[in-house]
This record gives structure tokens, C-alpha cells and sequence, in this order.
């Protein structure tokens, strides 16, 4: 790519530009960063996009940024122009261009030169990133809402993949068909497990079986008017080695019961077995030190790198008893000073 863009300039013949910058461009399904080379006119200045890097064509943000720096700087060292990135870690998209970010307000929090908003519904002396962040730490310091999560998941897969998430036990497919009182007897305390060995996997599949029998045998393909039908996808599914041409939206509950019925047949020929979870009163703090763990230290990490990642939020003796507490309750293990999330854990976020 640098390469090709290097080759298109040199191309175009452009002059050599005062800056080479990088600046973040969203909407609400849209995510971009362009590349940009700025040149002295006798009017001021102009910017000439030379890429445009789109989310959808990255793994993660991250590589994103990384890739755009790397041309960036390239273009910069190559003009010896000055690289402007104000950015590079947070989507900013309220950044001014080069030639007026010497004299832009600095965001309070970040000091990233910012166009402030006009917006009466946020604030004007910081990023919106930074916004959002203020946002997650003042609920992490006070907000006491709690929430349950149970999730239902295969043991025996190493990726984890979650069958069924909810906020309660009366919406999942497991409580629905099998022994509710059984099930709810396991989760008399704050926290609980129900394993699905084979026989409750072939009990499970035999119900689903005949529910989705009873579904198809008066099933209509709906005819829909024009407009919805175009709006409305369809998804492909297989049953019982037969396809059906399901739409996405208004046969979801179909498609949702087919595709257990599937892996649960998959799991019983595999001899695999399943798992229900369950952990009451989840805070924000519960969830966010689980995220920390699972996502930002792969798993596993000392205890006193989740103290300093949440230093200026909360209390370290509030981190060391949100740990204890995960730990109890079996979210996380604990040993030698460090903490690893476990698949319970994983489950629920």
C-alpha cells in the first residue's frame, strides 16, 4: 500500500508539503482514518488526502493507527515534513487540522488539540474520548447498579463459544425445556453451576426436536410487502440434512432453537458437555476488572498491575476486594500474587 501511494504522488508531481498528517473521520457505522499532505498556498493552506484507511480492513483499531503512522511518517521523513498525528490511541475525530493546532484549545484531560463542541449535551474543555472515559470512572466510583448473568457453554472447546447469555434463567433454551426446579435449585446462593452431561444434552435435543417439528409442520414462508422484504435478509440453515431459507429477522426464534438443536446434536456425537453459570448482582466494577484481565493482560496478570491500571478511579482496597470477591465466586483463580480469569469468568462478559 505505501508503496502504491508513494508511487501515485510522485505521479501527481505535488510540491513538497509543509506537514503530513492523520486524522480520524466516523459515523455511526463508519470508522476511517485518512492521510493527508498539507501545502503552503498564498491563501493559507490546503490538505490533498493521499489514503483513507478503513476499520472494516483491520483487525482492531490498533492496527489500524500503526498503519497510518507508518505511511504517515514514511511520506513525513521522505518530504522532511512535519507528522501530525494528534490521535494515534483514541478516536478522536474532533482534532483540528495541522496548521491550526498550534493555537487550539488542549483537552483538559489529554491535552489533544480539539475543536471544542458546540453541543449543549457535552462538555467543551475536553475530548469526547476523554468524555466517555470520565463517564466509565465516575460509574465505576458510584454507580451500585448490579445485574445477574448466567451464560450456557460448551466445556470442552478451548475458543469458548457462548450457546446462550442472558440476565435471566427463565430466557434460556436449557431452563425452558428441561427441569426447572433441578435447575434453580442450583442457584440458590450468589453464584452457581449446572452441568449438562450426555443424557440431559439427549433429553435437551429431543425436546428442541420436537418443538422445531411441531414449528415447521405449519410453517408459511411470510409473504412480505416489498419494502420489508428488502430490508429483511435471509439466512441459510440446515435441519436434519434438509436446507431451509429462513428470514433473519422474523423466523429468529426458529433459527434459534435449529441452531442449538445443531450444536447440541454435534456435542452428543462428540461426547462434549455443556455448562450453565450463573453470578447475581454483577457490578459495573465486576465487569470491568473481568474486561481488564481478560482483554487487556490476556487472561492472567498481577494483582498489583490491576491496582495501578485503576489507581486514579478506585481505592486499592477496593480492587483487592473486587478481586477476593471473583475469586469466590469463581471468576477468577488466584496464586502467587497474580490472577487468571477462568472460563466461568470469560463467559459472563
Amino acid at each position: 500500500m505505501l508503496k502504491k501511494i508513494i508511487q501515485n504522488i510522485i505521479r501527481e508531481n505535488n510540491k513538497a508539503p509543509e506537514a503530513v498528517q492523520c486524522l480520524w473521520y466516523s459515523d455511526v457505522n463508519y470508522l476511517a482514518l485518512d492521510v493527508e499532505l498539507v501545502f503552503k498556498t498564498k491563501k493559507g493552506y490546503e490538505k490533498k488526502r493521499v489514503s483513507t484507511l478503513n476499520y472494516m480492513d483491520f483487525e482492531n483499531q490498533k492496527e489500524l493507527s500503526e498503519e497510518a503512522e507508518r505511511i504517515g511518517k514514511t511520506l513525513a521523513k521522505k518530504y522532511n515534513a512535519e507528522f501530525y498525528f494528534p490521535s494515534p490511541n483514541e478516536w478522536s475525530r474532533d482534532c483540528p487540522d495541522w496548521w491550526k493546532s498550534k493555537k487550539a484549545f488542549k483537552c483538559e484531560d489529554c491535552e489533544t488539540p480539539i475543536i471544542q463542541t458546540d453541543s449543549k449535551y457535552l462538555p467543551k474543555k475536553i475530548c469526547y474520548p476523554c468524555h466517555l472515559k470520565r463517564e466509565q470512572n465516575e460509574r465505576l466510583k458510584n454507580d451500585q447498579t448490579t445485574e445477574d448473568r448466567y451464560s450456557f457453554y460448551n466445556i470442552n472447546l478451548e475458543e469458548l463459544p457462548i450457546l446462550s447469555y442472558s440476565t435471566s434463567l427463565e430466557n434460556l433454551i436449557v431452563y425452558q425445556y428441561l427441569d426447572k426446579k433441578e435447575i434453580e435449585n442450583n442457584f440458590i446462593g450468589n453464584f452457581g453451576t449446572y452441568n449438562i452431561d450426555r443424557n440431559k444434552l439427549i433429553e435437551l435435543k429431543t425436546k428442541l426436536e420436537n418443538e422445531i417439528d411441531k414449528i415447521l409442520l405449519k410453517y408459511n414462508k411470510p409473504e412480505l410487502p416489498k419494502r420489508i422484504s428488502k430490508l429483511s435478509g435471509t439466512t441459510n440453515i440446515i435441519y436434519k440434512k434438509v436446507k431451509y431459507e429462513l428470514f433473519s429477522h422474523f423466523d429468529r426464534n426458529l433459527i434459534h432453537l435449529i441452531s442449538n438443536y445443531n450444536d447440541y446434536q454435534k456435542a452428543i456425537n462428540e461426547e462434549q458437555q455443556y455448562k450453565l453459570f450463573g453470578l447475581k448482582e454483577i457490578t459495573k466494577r465486576d465487569d470491568s476488572i473481568l474486561r481488564y484481565i481478560n482483554y487487556k493482560c490476556k487472561g492472567e496478570c498481577k494483582v498489583n498491575e490491576v491496582i495501578e491500571n485503576y489507581n486514579d478511579v478506585i481505592s486499592k482496597n477496593e480492587v483487592k476486594e473486587t478481586l477476593e470477591r471473583l475469586v469466590e465466586v469463581g471468576c477468577l483463580l488466584s496464586q502467587n500474587n497474580k490472577v487468571q480469569i477462568t472460563s466461568d469468568g470469560k463467559s459472563i462478559i
